[in-house]
């Protein structure tokens, strides 16, 4: 789903221009022009549409997908106002309570409520801030856009945009930008879990947040942490599931996504999809869950120029924020419309939010070999972990580490208490949308897409959890295996022991392991076909297509005198000064520089496919992105 909404006015024609870069010929979409306009792209209107009350004039927009009990989802039908279902039960609360009954809410969505009565427009996003929105000159209520996508701006002739080369050098070391910054000076991130006001008429806005973790105490157990954890992922994923015809999971034989599988509301509605490299114990393994589970079951293998093939359309849809590196999902979107599915989700982000991904931590080591337990590290890095980023580029160096200062401002820099953790962890998960290494906000524009951890009863669970726990993926372990006991003797295809194994199992499994890679090494095995990847899971060998990749070779001999120019500022270094094979080894950041590169020219053809001039009653503005 994708939201472009103007609380100043706009006209048809822009949004008309905006449309041409938003709308898929899957889409259901809503134009509406003038105070307030906006354009809504998504699916299921009836469910998900704009809401309007005659009576009042008070309109609900959203972008995502809001989660109701079954029950609301049929009481929503008798309300007295117009359009969509979710939006409808928003507008009740808005109107019968008044904004502050707005939020929390389940879903990843933003919400907006155009009030004519008081002239003011309500904004308001996920609490793990998930689903992406922006607002282009937030500080001036006259000028401001609210948008899912950045890029689309480029095709609003009112609104110029310039490029920010601090974002995409930060993106370049770290896989990353800092919030709220984007890759255009104009445009910010709203912020997670925040409620904004807008008001045109004295040119205001206004933000709180209405929502903040770590206010309570912890769970007194992680036996008890464990129970309430599981319950909520249970009712979060079931009342997704219990509206959805054909939800789609893509699923691994890890621990994380088959919780979906043993939540879901009718289990017979579901399909499970892995996607692989080669045919291995984790297809098996997930092959082995949806059998027990009682769902079907589709294997979808990648082709040998997968990522490649596919880089220049996921960056067409990902506004280059986000890693082609991570496109695991969107290259599929064809095999996956086969299936027709109403919904679709993944586990992506388990390991930030309950399996300690940023903490300071660091492998318990025997003999100089680490094993497969992690402790605690007491001084903050100054990093978004897990990734360690390059050095910053000296010409960028400066803002870089201010915006990084300015993002962990208030945090300690040597731990005194497990909240003092949480709060470092915390900067680094939210706003979920900016997150390296998951699937990313493109999922939202290609797929019927939601997950279930936008949900307050997660949060809660995420806010009460003592870090302690997170260590070695022990509070999550136990969750999964209480939702999934069903399959309990399915191992962990990622580690090979039971969900939840304690550390002796662990220890043992582990050991087993570790002989049996050795013996592997010394016993002559069947060649692996040389056309292919080697196998690694779900995650691509991506240094692999540097030296195998004829599509990657094109793009990389593509590269102009000024792309290579402000590569080279933005890195650092001249990428191209390294022969494209000696990147075989960094296959991620070759990966980081060729998303960059690819966002630059779909940028250039955004901004050529905008109109010439400025359209009747717009600013003059500018169309190209200026470096």
């Amino acid at each position: 789903m994708s939201l472009y909404l103007v609380p100043a006015g706009i006209n048809e024609d822009r949004l008309r221009s905006v449309a041409r870069e938003l709308v898929r010929t899957d889409n259901a979409t809503q134009m509406r022009s003038g105070p307030g306009g906006f354009l809504w792209v998504g699916e299921q209107p009836e469910r998900f549409g704009p809401a309007f009350d005659p009576a009042t004039g008070v309109r609900v927009v959203i972008s995502g997908r809001l989660s109701w009990p079954l029950a609301e989802w049929t009481r929503a039908e008798r309300l007295p106002y117009e359009g969509g279902a979710a939006c409808k039960l928003i507008l009740e609360r808005y109107l019968e309570r008044g904004p502050d009954a707005v939020a929390p809410y389940n879903g990843a969505a933003i919400i907006v409520i155009q009030d004519p009565r008081s002239g003011k427009t309500h904004l308001w996003t996920d609490q793990f801030g998930y689903h992406p929105c922006f607002l282009y000159r937030g500080d001036s209520a006259a000028d401001c856009i609210v948008t899912t996508f950045p890029d689309a701006l480029l095709a609003d002739p009112a609104a110029p945009v310039t490029y920010d080369l601090v974002s995409m050098a930060e993106f370049i070391r770290a896989w990353r930008t800092t919030p709220p910054h984007t890759y255009f000076s104009e445009v910010k991130y709203a912020g997670a879990g925040v409620h904004l006001t807008i008001d045109v008429s004295t040119g205001g806005i206004e933000s709180t947040t209405y929502w903040t973790p770590f206010t309570g105490d912890f769970y007194p157990s992680i036996h008890v942490a464990a129970e309430a954890l599981a319950d909520a992922v249970r009712t979060a994923i079931a009342e997704r599931t219990a509206i959805a015809e054909r939800p789609v999971f893509f699923l691994s034989g890890g621990a994380d996504s088959r919780v979906m599988l043993f939540s879901a509301a009718d289990r017979s509605r579901v399909t499970g999809v892995n996607i692989y490299e080669h045919a291995a114990a984790e297809t098996r393994i997930a092959s082995a869950l949806c059998d027990v589970a009682g769902c079907g079951f589709r294997a979808l293998q990648r082709d040998n120029d997968y990522y490649p093939r596919n880089l220049e359309d996921i960056v067409r849809w990902s506004g280059g924020m986000w890693s082609a590196a991570d496109s695991h999902y969107p290259g599929l979107a064809d095999q996956i419309a086969d299936l027709r599915p109403d919904l679709v989700m993944t586990a992506c982000s388990a390991d930030w939010l309950f399996k300690g991904y940023g903490l300071e931590k660091d492998d318990v080591k025997l003999l100089g070999r680490s094993l497969p337990f992690s402790r605690y590290l007491d001084d903050r890095i100054a990093a978004f972990l897990p990734i360690v980023p390059h050095p910053a580029p000296p010409d960028l160096a400066e803002q870089i580490h201010g915006r990084m200062a300015r993002w962990f401002e208030g945090c300690a820099d040597k731990f005194a208490s497990p909240r003092d953790r949480l709060v470092v962890e915390d900067r680094r998960v939210r706003p979920a949308c900016y997150a390296e290494s998951v699937s990313g906000q493109i999922m939202y524009r290609r797929f019927p897409y939601d997950t279930f951890f936008a949900d307050s009863r997660v949060a809660e669970c995420y806010s009460r959890i003592h870090p302690d726990w997170k260590l070695n993926r022990e509070v999550w372990g136990k969750a999964a295996a209480k939702i999934c006991a069903e399959a309990g003797k399915i191992i962990d295809a990622n580690y090979g022991w039971r969900l939840d194994a304690g550390p002796a199992e662990k220890a043992v499994k582990f050991a087993i392991g570790w002989f049996g890679r050795r013996l592997r090494k010394v016993v002559p095995t069947a060649p692996l076909p040389a056309d292919r990847p080697p196998p690694m899971g779900s995650w691509p060998d991506l240094g692999w297509y540097a030296v195998h990749s004829a599509t990657l070779r094109k793009l990389w001999d593509s590269v102009t005198r000024e792309e290579r120019e402000r590569m080279s500022i933005v890195a650092g270094l001249d990428p191209w000064s390294r022969p494209l094979g000696d990147w075989r080894a960094d296959g991620h950041g070759l990966f980081r520089v060729l998303t960059l590169l690819s966002h630059w020219r779909e940028c250039e053809r955004r901004g050529r496919a905008a109109p010439a001039e400025p359209l009747a009653g717009d600013q003059p503005a500018s169309f190209l992105v200026r470096a």
